[in-house]
């Protein structure tokens, strides 16, 4: 089986019997010609208010579309049109229910008659013979669909019963003025006689009996019901309308506020863009002050480095300094004993010795005792000097593995300090080295 769709004449609509489409080509809308004559299998149709293209029903996948192809007098779905005339409208998605128009009525001046619109109720059917769904509740075109749709015939009907009591009020009239004339004349049991000839011949001429007079009360009584169901199919569509207007309004309100939400969403979009910018330039400023941090730290590390070499080689002078003064101190300590060797032997072997040679003896005994403190004090010193320099020595050593800690931690490690938090722990290192140096150098 094929999808189908059965086209059902409305009120107030050209006629036409009602037309069944096939459904597995797109099915055609339009004007009459003696190409494309109109039959109950096709969607061409007589009236000449549409067009020889109007519109196209299609069927897709599991859903029905229409399609205005451009016609001069338009396609309405639920009184909505789909475009402007001569403009091809968008594919609209219809529903089982839908009330659709092809084009507007015109007056034809020149005949004086109306060229009707054609309207029709439209009915779907899937590919398995079940009916298509009806329009949901918050579609924008949906119109609720009830009794509403037969106010058409009610008003016709109303329009035939104002008729017929227009014309019974002209009755009416030709009455009273025949009462008004025979009072006139004042002629008693003659003037009933009258009156009542001339109201037969009024409400009961051309062979009228009971059976008129019946039909007339049933016609003013059937008035009288239509025109209550009148208001009250008026009030209910009123509140229909109401409704529906609340609905579009509501409608109109969401898709302004899914046009702000859509404003805002591109605009966080472009936030996001400026941040991810933002993060990638971090990044790199990162990276850059890493390469910068460890080129500062290396360079500082051989400045160190030279400055170590040279307190070792100033040491190792300081040590030889030491030595030499170590051996030149053992020398004047044995230059006194010697003197004093000799003097003993001098006077065991009787041989005199010269006043003056002991004199000048004792008086060099005298300048190595002065020597000899002299260098004792200088020997402390240098051993002061050393162990300053030895504990000079370890906190050189200290400050080293620190930095080489520092440098291991930033090569395994990505650098989460800002730029000005690195430049303070540089020019801290600085400080510190500054400081160890002049101290190096007091000593």
């Amino acid at each position: 089986m094929t999808a189908k769709a059965v086209l059902t004449q409305r009120p107030n609509s050209f006629k036409f019997n009602e037309k069944s489409l096939d459904l597995s080509v797109p099915a055609k809308i339009g004007r009459a010609s003696k190409e494309e004559k109109s039959s109950q299998e096709n969607g061409y149709f007589d009236s000449k208010v549409l067009s020889k293209p109007h519109a196209l029903l299609l069927h897709q996948g599991e859903e029905f579309f229409l399609l205005d192809t451009g016609s001069s007098n338009g396609s309405f779905v639920n009184n909505i049109r789909l475009s402007k005339p001569g403009v091809e409208s968008e594919l609209t998605e219809i529903y089982t229910g839908d009330i659709i128009r092809f084009g507007s009525d015109v007056v034809d001046k020149a005949r004086n008659v109306t060229q009707k619109a054609v309207v029709i109720k439209l009915s779907l059917f899937n590919e398995d013979g079940s009916q298509y769904r009806l329009r949901p509740a918050n579609s924008r075109m949906y119109r609720p669909s009830d009794n509403l749709e037969d106010i058409e015939t009610v008003t016709k009907n109303l329009q035939d019963s104002l008729s017929r009591e227009k014309q019974l009020e002209e009755k009416l009239t030709q009455v009273m003025n025949l009462v008004q004339s025979i009072r006139e004349k004042n002629d008693g049991h003659t003037v009933f006689n009258t009156i009542e000839a001339e109201v037969s011949k009024i409400f009961y001429s051309a062979g009228s009996n009971n059976d008129e007079r019946k039909k007339f009360e049933s016609l003013r009584n059937e008035k009288a019901v239509l025109r209550k169901e009148k208001r009250d199919l008026e009030d209910r569509l009123r509140e229909k309308e109401k409704h529906c207007e609340n609905l579009q309004s509501k409608a109109f309100d969401d898709s302004r506020s899914i046009a702000s939400m859509g404003g805002v969403i591109q605009k966080l979009r472009g936030d996001i863009v400026n941040l991810e910018n933002v993060v990638k330039s971090v990044k790199d400023t990162q990276e850059k002050v890493k390469l910068d941090y460890e080129e500062k730290m290396l360079e500082e590390r051989r400045i160190f480095e030279a400055e170590l070499e040279r307190i070792w080689k100033k040491d190792k002078e300081t040590e030889e300094e030491k030595m030499r003064l170590d051996s030149t101190r053992s020398s004047a300590i044995s230059t006194p004993t010697t003197i004093r060797q000799l003097r003993e032997s001098a006077n065991l072997s009787g041989m005199s010795t010269p006043t003056s040679l002991f004199n000048e003896n004792e008086d060099f005994s005298g300048e190595n005792d002065m020597s000899f403190d002299k260098l004792k004090e200088k020997a402390e010193m240098l051993d002061s000097v050393n162990f300053e320099l030895e504990v000079t020595k370890r906190e050189l050593e200290m400050f080293k593995d620190e930095n080489e800690k520092i440098r291991k931690e930033i090569t395994r490690a990505p650098i989460s300090k800002t730029n000005e938090e690195v430049e303070k722990e540089l020019q801290t290192s600085r400080e510190q080295i500054q400081y160890l140096l002049s101290k190096v150098a007091e000593r």
